[in-house]
């Protein structure tokens, strides 16, 4: 028996504008912020187009007046291979963290796709010899091939570079599980829940 879900209401006050590395996270969090009735006129998903972190850092100095909230979606594969892409990454981290605690920060490593893959039971490297392909299908590739979002929460490890669970608290950093294949995705909808209940 499927479980009703619940329309969530954010208060008008608060703007949240969740910013994606590209088309293929974007349409994967629209289509589970439908799924779980958590996605409201007080929500802006926007695709960045990524390519390094100056452009996410750049873009939340340049719209930081604009919205109350911010959720980045970013890959860490540059990260974890160039030293000044890791500095980025960090600066972003503290910029984002003295601007407002409850922004937040969701990384993969080393990109969107070990989610994707976790999500239907599959092993990182076999996702590429099936017939996925990046950009606005990915949400229905993983549903049609009974993928769900609790599925890659059962198949990925709780080892993050960045983890940052409680809405008033800095997150941590952990360098030593940079190179590890992860995704703190996994905790996206209940920081998304805890969000909409403020």
């Amino acid at each position: 028996m499927k479980r009703k879900r619940t329309k969530r209401k954010l208060k008008t006050t608060v703007t949240i504008n969740i910013a994606c590395e590209g088309l293929s996270e974007k349409s994967y969090i629209e289509g589970l912020l439908k799924e779980y009735n958590l996605l409201t006129s007080n929500i802006t998903i926007t695709n960045l187009e990524g390519k390094g972190m100056l452009p996410f850092v750049a873009y939340f100095e340049n719209n930081v007046k604009l919205y109350r909230i911010f959720i980045f979606i970013i890959d860490l594969d540059r990260a974890r291979q160039k030293e000044i892409e890791l500095r980025n990454l960090n600066k972003l981290i503290d910029k984002v963290e003295k601007s407002n605690l409850k922004n937040n920060i969701f990384l993969s490593n080393p990109d969107f796709e070990v989610f994707v893959a976790a999500s239907i039971g599959m092993e990182y490297d076999d996702l590429w010899n099936t017939k996925y392909e990046k950009g606005n299908g990915v949400y229905q590739f993983i549903r049609t091939n009974g993928g769900s979002y609790e599925r890659a929460i059962e198949n990925l490890e709780n080892l993050f570079y960045y983890d940052k669970q409680d809405l008033d608290k800095k997150g941590s950093r952990n360098k030593e599980n940079i190179d590890i294949k992860h995704s703190n995705l996994v905790y996206f909808l209940d920081y998304m829940k805890k969000l909409i209940e403020l």
